[in-house]
């Protein structure tokens, strides 16, 4: 049987200017390497992605720092595979993904007259991902059902300052399970008109309390396309449990924020000639309860993470031109 295949492996380094911030360097430079193989037949495919690197992090973490030297240490590595089976209308996808970063900061107090101060964070994660797929065509319909696994785990494995651990670190959770259902129906109206219908519900499980361990999220489309333009309009209502990443901070976690909401509108136009392409895109969404740093009040009490009370309203707009 015939199998398909391809390496690649690169080396890139990046010298760029620093800047002056505070008395203190903020660096910029970037070195990464990366690898990328793939092997597959008719109905099966596997791909490795590595990628190690070594950049300067341009960033400071405490106020008032002159930073003489921070350091972000990358490391990512996946491995996924995709099968299909009675034509193409079962699909299998595994993926997994591991990453670990450490992030070093060396940095002068001037306020304090403390010099030579030195900070650390390292951190694991992972990632599972497992989803099963079946379509069926019938008549004007094709409908897709599927089941999706996710786990997630995310640890802050080390916090130091001058080389010594941080006391009063706490972490509400490492890890979290998501389990998903998915139905999802193309009707096409003619050759010219489709509509577009798809269900989702995810089921949170945390080592820690969920607000609302549900979620559902819902989208509609319709697509119109003739020979040289096409019009794709989309409306959804979704809702996400807040992720693990804006709920760790040191003293201040908060397992039980309410799930966020958002709800959005996009509408895509591309025009076609012989030798153009014009393409606009418009988009509105408005996100509700979604979560906001911790902070300490004026009389030093920690305030945990918690949901806005205001909504945000983001709009965008984009025009892309090709020429060929």
């Amino acid at each position: 049987e015939d199998f398909n295949y391809f390496a690649y492996l690169g080396d890139y380094s990046n010298k760029r200017d620093s800047y002056n911030y505070k008395g203190g360097t903020l660096g910029r430079d970037q070195h990464r390497t990366r690898f990328y193989g793939s092997l597959a037949n008719e109905n099966h495919s596997v791909e490795l992605h590595a990628v190690q690197s070594k950049n300067d992090a341009f960033m400071g973490t405490f106020e008032n720092a002159q930073v003489k030297e921070n350091d972000l240490e990358y490391s990512y590595i996946s491995v996924s595979t995709h099968s299909k089976f009675l034509d193409d209308s079962l699909t299998f996808d595994f993926s997994y993904v591991n990453i670990d970063s450490v992030y070093d900061q060396n940095f002068n107090l001037p306020d304090l007259n403390i010099t030579d101060l030195t900070a650390n964070n390292k951190v694991k994660e992972e990632g599972l991902t497992l989803r099963l797929q079946k379509k069926w065509n019938l008549s004007d319909n094709e409908v897709t059902v599927g089941l999706q696994y996710r786990y997630k785990y995310f640890n802050i494995t080390e916090r130091t300052f001058n080389d010594k651990p941080l006391d009063g670190f706490t972490q509400a959770y490492d890890s979290e399970n998501i389990f998903s259902l998915y139905l999802q129906d193309l009707y096409s109206i003619n050759e010219n008109n489709i509509l577009s219908l798809s269900l989702m519900n995810q089921f949170y499980q945390r080592n820690g309390d969920v607000n609302a361990p549900n979620n559902l999220q819902l989208r509609l489309g319709y697509n119109y396309t003739v020979e040289k333009f096409s019009a794709k309009t989309t409306l959804s209502a979704q809702s996400f449990a807040a992720e693990p990443y804006t709920l760790i901070s040191a003293g201040q976690s908060n397992v039980n924020l309410k799930s966020e909401s958002y709800y959005s509108f996009a509408q895509e136009l591309t025009f076609k000639s012989y030798n153009t392409i014009n393409n606009f895109i418009f988009t509105y969404a408005n996100l509700q309860d979604y979560p906001i740093p911790g902070r300490q009040d004026p009389n030093g009490t920690n305030i945990k993470p918690r949901n806005s009370e205001k909504s945000l309203d983001i709009i965008t707009s984009s025009y892309e031109f090709t020429y060929y």
